[in-house]
């Protein structure tokens, strides 16, 4: 294991925001002015409310620095919508498949155009964002195997027009890193593996008494312990205990998996989750690097634009690809 960290047990836990910090939480409160919490409103009014707002405030912050088009996926479940950046086209480079957080149940690629433009630009790579299918509508699994199977295609098709050439791999945020482990775990020894993993403050157990949660999941940090529990609710409420598994991935067996990042945001509920995934790659002898963002929010890759060490962390991610 490498880093800017020590063991992710030995993190501090500051009681005080840092300036950086509380700029992009007063940032995102007035951007999310009037929305009431989660746990009023069900998942179809939330959708209805925060992907219109979450989209518009990505495209504003797009620098214009990749051709992003949209494009679909033939897959045996039906055809999946994706967005496209290439920041370098006609020079071949590595793929990045990203896929999105939201809770499997908020979001859509448009609110994330401006981070998968980022990762184009800063490491160097093709990517290609999923619209993967959301809960309630698609409840666990669902999401998982139409993931998994759009990583399939790409690594056997490609994409027209989009020059590709060299490793491939998958990452994503909060519940898109929990995917893009799943993804990893299903196509485990298969041709289709992606050849790395990169995984954003992801949420890897439903186990909130972690001492991450019980310090900052509160409500004041953005992200709080009660949206958890509403996400986890909508996406494998009622659903089998082999369904279950397909989320709660931190005691999936991780042996043989392909090397990993992972980065935790420092004032975030889901903190914990990454260590304890860090500690069980250990033990399973997957090459790994722990990172953390310190002083960050849940959400920072989306706020980049208030956070130099997202910077560093790119920078970081790159080293390790590489």
């Amino acid at each position: 294991m490498t880093g800017n960290t020590k063991a992710g047990s030995d993190w501090a836990y500051p009681a005080e925001l840092s300036p950086t910090a509380s700029a992009s939480l007063e940032f995102i409160a007035n951007l999310g002015a009037g929305l009431p919490p989660l746990s009023e409103v069900d998942a179809e009014t939330a959708q209805r409310l925060v992907n219109p707002l979450s989209a518009r405030y990505s495209q504003t912050m797009l620098k214009g620095l990749a051709t992003i088009i949209q494009a679909q996926l033939p897959l045996p479940g039906g055809t999946m919508d994706v967005h496209v950046f290439d920041a370098a086209p006609g020079t071949p480079q590595p793929l990045f498949i990203f896929i999105h957080g939201g809770g499997w149940v908020l979001l859509h690629p448009d609110c994330f155009d401006h981070v998968c433009e980022d990762i184009a630009v800063k490491l160097g790579c093709k990517v290609i964002s999923l619209d993967y299918p959301l809960a309630p509508q698609a409840p666990c699994p669902k999401p998982l195997d139409a993931c998994v199977e759009a990583v399939r295609y790409l690594k056997a098709h490609g994409m027209p027009g989009l020059a590709i050439e060299g490793p491939t791999w998958v990452g994503g945020d909060s519940a898109g890193a929990n995917l893009s482990l799943g993804t990893l775990l299903r196509l485990k020894g298969d041709a289709a593996s992606p050849d790395a993993g990169v995984l954003f403050y992801g949420v890897f157990d439903n186990d909130h008494s972690t001492r991450s949660h019980q310090v900052y999941g509160d409500g004041r940090f953005n992200l709080s312990t009660a949206d958890m529990d509403w996400f986890w609710h909508y996406y494998t409420g009622g659903v089998s205990a082999e369904a279950l598994a397909d989320a709660r991935l931190i005691d999936a067996d991780l042996a043989g998996l392909p090397p990993l990042f992972l980065a935790a945001a420092e004032l975030d509920p889901l903190r914990d989750d990454t260590p304890a995934l860090a500690d069980r790659l250990e033990t399973a002898g997957v090459q790994h690097e722990l990172h953390l963002i310190p002083g960050a929010l849940h959400g920072c890759i989306n706020f980049a634009n208030f956070y130099p060490e997202v910077e560093e962390t790119y920078a970081a991610i790159a080293r390790f690809l590489r």
